[in-house]
């Protein structure tokens, strides 16, 4: 067992300097009146730097006994964590001992805690490839012996825990095998667990799963559904005894929006003091920021519905919409000692606010529920943290959450050489309760709109929701070439540089890209900048979770960003953002420069992109680095330098539109991108006067899956397979749609080279999802041959032989551009042709 120092909580002025990013909404003194919700006290934990918590987690007795829970990762290079335990006595927080006896791999612990009980907490542990479920209950000599729970396949995650009274508890949590989430449940009970039963629905996947116990004992279990590209939400009544299905009801389907995935997520169940169920989750339809590109994880609003008598029902004249307008995500319930029940909300910010905030709404028993009203603010990007809040036996409030802080040359760690460190620091504090009226006043409810607009699965978006298409493959030279999908390019809430809760959780983003776009692979490319070794531990370790190989591939990802210097009249000198794509885990986790950070353009051995090659060659890293948006106006590639061992790909097209040359198709893809003014930016300059080889892969970015998609014939379906393909250029890019393209010359295949002294012979054959509206055949990066095509054409056939070939002097390579009669591109990576 690893020695646990244990910590202490301060008060939150001792540590002003380090606290200037959040903001509480009121700061009364200590012993003045308090008005609603103001702020009593905050404490901050000490030693945060080091040792870092995450995802805490609030309970009580309800007699004025709290705990709380929290995941504490132990610094580079130990790779492992345990499950800290505070104690609250009414007075004082202290660190007790952990509810791990000895230290591993975790992730997502949570904890409930009945009235007059003890306190139960789950967590996820990693042993291997395995991905397990334990439990452990406290009794009065700390924690019980571990509970493992059973599954026949698959790896488990995410558990939700409830405690509806001291004798009886319930858990759920999410689990993947071939590709589909399901959902598993257990009951403890005279101190034991039941064998787990399953929630499934076939090919679609449950997820998100949130619980709650009737009066009669019954279990209501909300979670999220996949259904074709969208997300909706169900509800399933389980006998409490039996544990039989007692009924299936559907709360939300669609949405409104007919142009993009609609998303019901994050399901939030509780009953009230009337014995009411109450029912909040998250939809999309205030998404509006992308006019190109689904913004499908920012702009959220929060539902409030109820389950009465056999129908989900609003309260009349107030509509459902509790949370709007401000970005909410993660609805939680909680209740007062009195019963009463409150709602609060991890509200992202805009492009006008980046800070996240939480809100908090309450069920008044005469008024319904309240306008949701401020609880705690910030100033800082990124995270997305659910909200961890309980109530004292005085009526209290108290939230914990774990704030994440940016210092420059941060004193503590300057002798060794830190740049810029990203820390997560644990804090709790304690808010006045508001006032809540005693009179019971009934509510109206009226039957609310459950199913909306939902397009069909054949539908092919404009914006997002692409289906998933059945894998082909071809023989080449006795080698047997699949053709896969994906994305190489997103973000998860972990890169700062975005409005918090606009890029989602990195479990968002995956499945997105899983069930909505249909993908066969993915890759999280995070800012390496922005990432410190313990965010890029929970990075790697999710991607390990979601890859499953032939089903779907996650492989390691991260982003070096070095924006070019717009003072210069010039590109700055190894300036570019790449996307850095590593063969195997042993590679990603040799990307660590020490425990505080990545290696970015902010570290001294990675100041340049030639400098970044250096360290990848010295650390022997085997991985591609792919340059991406090379002719954006503040964030250019510096051509004049490339290492053909790590560049052999580049990401001609993304959200922001097309790399190709000056005046290319969809070169401006969006209204708020500005290409570039210096030509030696766009990628014919890199191919055609640096003669650099690589081939084309296009992706999303942030906000933006769906819009850019990578293309790889791959000898095996793995993360080896995606490296070799990326390696030797064997790709094509799309716009979004799932096109296909098939080009060859003289035999040669995409990505190689040919060498003849005659006219080169090309073959094409492309694939649209939507009807054709042209193929052409570029030279050089000029178009030297257009073939239009006839209505509803959706494959294109052709033979070409090009009798002018010689007139290039200096280098020659063809590649092929697909469009499609709704604007989608296609383009295949080149082939070169040198004389024999």
């Amino acid at each position: 067992m690893k020695k646990i120092e244990r910590r202490e909580f301060i008060k939150a002025a001792a540590l002003a300097t380090f606290t200037l990013s959040t903001m509480p909404i009121t700061a009364c003194s200590l012993g003045s009146k308090k008005k609603s919700l103001s702020l009593y006290d905050k404490l901050i934990l000490k030693g945060f730097d080091n040792e870092q918590e995450e995802y805490p987690s609030l309970v009580t007795d309800g007699s004025g006994k709290m705990w709380m829970y929290a995941l504490r990762r132990f610094e580079f290079p130990a790779n492992d964590e345990t499950i800290s335990a505070f104690y609250f006595d009414g007075k004082t927080w202290t660190e007790i001992d952990p509810v791990t006896k000895s230290t591993g791999q975790y992730e997502a612990p949570i904890s409930a805690c009945a009235l007059g009980g003890k306190p139960l907490v789950a967590w996820t542990e990693i042993k291997g490839d395995d991905w397990l479920i334990k439990a452990s209950k406290m009794n009065e000599n700390g924690f019980s012996e571990l509970h493992t729970f059973p599954v026949l396949k698959g790896n488990s995650i995410n558990p939700v825990l409830i405690a509806p009274n001291k004798n009886r508890s319930w858990i759920a949590w999410e689990n993947l095998y071939n590709g589909v989430l399901s959902i598993y449940i257990s009951k403890h009970e005279n101190g034991h667990w039941s064998e787990p039963i399953v929630i499934d629905r076939d090919k679609n996947s449950c997820f998100d799963p949130c619980l709650a116990e009737a009066k009669n004992g019954d279990l209501y279990i909300a979670y999220g559904l996949t259904e074709g590209f969208h997300q909706n939400i169900e509800m399933t009544i389980l006998d409490g005894e039996t544990l039989n299905l007692k009924k299936t009801v559907p709360v939300a389907i669609g949405g409104g929006h007919k142009d993009r995935v609609n998303i019901n997520t994050r399901p939030a169940l509780a009953f009230d003091a009337q014995d009411n169920l109450w029912i909040s989750y998250e939809n999309n339809r205030n998404t509006s920021r992308l006019e190109d590109g689904d913004n499908y994880t920012g702009d959220r609003c929060c539902a409030m519905v109820s389950y009465q008598k056999g129908k989900i029902v609003e309260i009349k004249n107030k509509g459902k919409w509790l949370f709007h307008g401000e970005n909410d995500h993660k609805p939680t319930f909680t209740k007062d000692a009195n019963g009463n029940l409150f709602i609060a909300t991890h509200c992202g910010g805009n492009f006008t606010n980046g800070g996240w905030k939480y809100r908090i709404s309450w069920l008044d028993p005469k008024n319904g529920w309240q306008a949701p009203t401020t609880l705690f603010e910030t100033k800082i990007k990124g995270a997305m943290i659910s909200p961890a809040i309980a109530f004292d036996k005085k009526g209290n409030l108290w939230l914990s959450t774990n704030n994440e802080n940016t210092f420059n040359n941060y004193e503590p760690v300057k002798s060794e050489g830190i740049t810029r460190s990203r820390l997560t620091q644990l804090n709790v504090m304690q808010f006045s309760a508001p006032e809540i009226s005693k009179k019971y006043m009934p509510l109206t409810f009226v039957e609310t709109q459950v199913e909306e607009f939902s397009p069909n699965e054949q539908t092919i978006s404009t914006l997002s929701g692409h289906p998933k298409l059945e894998r082909r493959t071809k023989i080449i030279a006795g080698e047997t070439y699949t053709l896969i999908y994906g994305n190489l390019h997103e973000h998860s809430n972990s890169s700062n540089c975005w409005p918090a809760g606009t890029d989602g959780t990195i479990h968002d983003d995956y499945r997105f890209g899983m069930f909505s776009e249909g993908y066969d692979f993915f890759g999280m490319t995070d800012h390496a900048s922005s990432s410190n070794e313990l965010q890029w531990r929970q990075n790697i370790r999710l991607a390990n979770f979601y890859n499953e190989s032939e089903k779907f591939i996650a492989i390691h990802g991260i982003e070096w960003t070095l924006p070019s210097d717009r003072s210069l009249d010039d590109i700055q000198h190894g300036a570019g953002h790449y996307n850095i794509i590593f063969a195997s885990t042993e590679d990603a986790q040799k990307y660590v420069r020490n425990k505080h950070e990545m290696y970015c353009p902010r570290t001294p051995e990675t100041e340049t992109a030639p400098m970044l090659w250096k360290m990848l060659d010295d650390k022997e890293i085997n991985c591609v680095t792919i340059p991406h948006h090379s002719a954006d106006e503040i964030h250019p590639t510096d051509w004049k330098v490339t290492d053909p061992k790590y560049v052999t790909t580049v990401e001609i097209f993304q959200c922001r539109g097309n790399n190709e040359y000056p005046g290319c198709p969809r070169e401006r893809n969006l209204n708020r991108h500005r290409p570039t003014h210096h030509k030696h930016a766009y990628i014919d300059y890199a191919l055609k006067s640096k003669k650099y080889k690589m081939g084309f892969i296009a992706s999303g970015d942030h906000n933006s899956m769906g819009i850019g998609v990578a293309a790889l014939w791959v000898k095996e379906v793995s993360r080896a397979g995606i490296i070799e393909a990326l390696q030797n250029r064997h790709t094509f890019a799309t716009t979004g749609d799932k096109m296909f393209i098939d080009f060859k010359l003289n035999g040669a295949i995409v990505g190689s080279t040919s060498k003849s002294n005659k006219p080169p012979a090309i073959e094409i054959e492309v694939l649209g999802q939507y009807p054709l509206e042209k193929v052409e055949i570029l030279r050089n990066s000029k178009v030297v041959q257009t073939f239009k095509m006839a209505d509803n054409t959706l494959k294109f056939e052709q033979t070409y032989s090009d009798i002018n070939y010689k007139e290039e002097e200096e280098v020659l390579y063809y590649y092929i551009r697909a469009t499609q009669k709704n604007n989608a591109l296609a383009w295949s990576s080149p082939i070169w042709v040198e004389s024999l």
